[in-house]
């Protein structure tokens, strides 16, 4: 969702998240890390629904003009264009001449999402984009994918670190076809007229009410705010299985595999509890 909205849908976004994004400010004074973090966070979050929006609020005039003509390229891949924002990396820094800049960092595209922050580091300058590395490909092994996701992650933390001085206009146009491409795989999931999207519809209202049967039950005992943001961020197929990532902006290394039989009316044969850097646990059916 990108573009101008009309000025009662904006009003109602920018209220909605006021109280929470005042408390996400900065302090005044010299900014740090933590500072620069919160800006990027907040901005993430709100990116995540309305990209235009989340540069209104974050952003000065200028960059928020260049920023609003960029995301309306995306208005024909809503989907992609937002979730690309659920599963990033947020990361903080200070350029050479020191002063503070942040980034995204989504693995699912390869692509590195800059900004240039004032002295305060309460306001987005400037943007750039970088493209860092090829984005993630369809696997049938939750321990494949989540090596590829580190290795990924590894670069764009590296490419950010050795940015110096963000700037420049990067690499626009391959972020909005990747993004294009993003779609068009995730439309299947997020559309309830899909097998896939059913049954992911299904999973995500069970995890909502707590109902955790097996094999959900490897989720049983997670923070509640995480699995109620959960979102579906990945989808690929194979011969008679399909295989959806979940994921939330309240982690960034934590996902949740679902493996889908097609076959047998959906059902959800093993489910993978992936932290990133950490660990892999898979449950199926009764059995842990």
């Amino acid at each position: 969702m990108t573009g101008r909205r009309d000025s009662t849908f904006r009003f109602c976004i920018l209220l909605s998240f006021a109280v929470f994004f005042a408390a996400t400010i900065p302090a005044l004074g010299a900014p740090d890390v933590a500072d620069i973090m919160a800006v990027v966070e907040s901005f993430q979050r709100l990116a995540v629904l309305v990209p235009d929006v989340a540069g209104e609020v974050w952003m000065s005039d200028a960059a928020y003009k260049d920023w609003s003509q960029f995301v309306g390229q995306l208005d024909d891949h809503a989907i992609g264009s937002a979730v690309c924002f659920v599963h990033a990396v947020p990361l903080a820094g200070e350029s050479d001449n020191g002063s503070p800049y942040g980034g995204l960092y989504s693995p699912w595209l390869g692509m590195l999402l800059l900004f240039q922050l004032d002295e305060n580091a309460t306001t987005i300058t400037s943007f750039s984009l970088l493209q860092v590395t090829e984005p993630i490909k369809a696997t049938a092994d939750p321990v494949e994918l989540s090596m590829a996701l580190m290795a990924s992650i590894e670069a764009g933390s590296s490419a950010f670190e050795g940015v110096g001085v963000p700037g420049g206009d990067g690499d626009r146009s391959t972020f909005v076809a990747r993004v294009g491409d993003y779609d068009k795989i995730l439309t299947g999931v997020y559309s309830s007229e899909s097998p896939v999207g059913r049954t992911v519809e299904g999973v995500l209202g069970r995890l909502y009410t707590g109902d955790f049967a097996a094999p959900l039950s490897l989720l049983k005992g997670e923070e509640e705010y995480w699995i109620a943001s959960l979102t579906p961020i990945w989808f690929a197929s194979g011969a008679g299985f399909s295989i959806v990532a979940l994921a939330s902006t309240a982690s960034s290394f934590n996902l949740v595999w679902l493996e889908i039989d097609e076959a047998d009316g959906g059902k959800v044969e093993s489910v993978s509890l992936i932290r990133l850097f950490d660990s892999v646990k898979t449950r199926g059916g009764e059995e842990s």
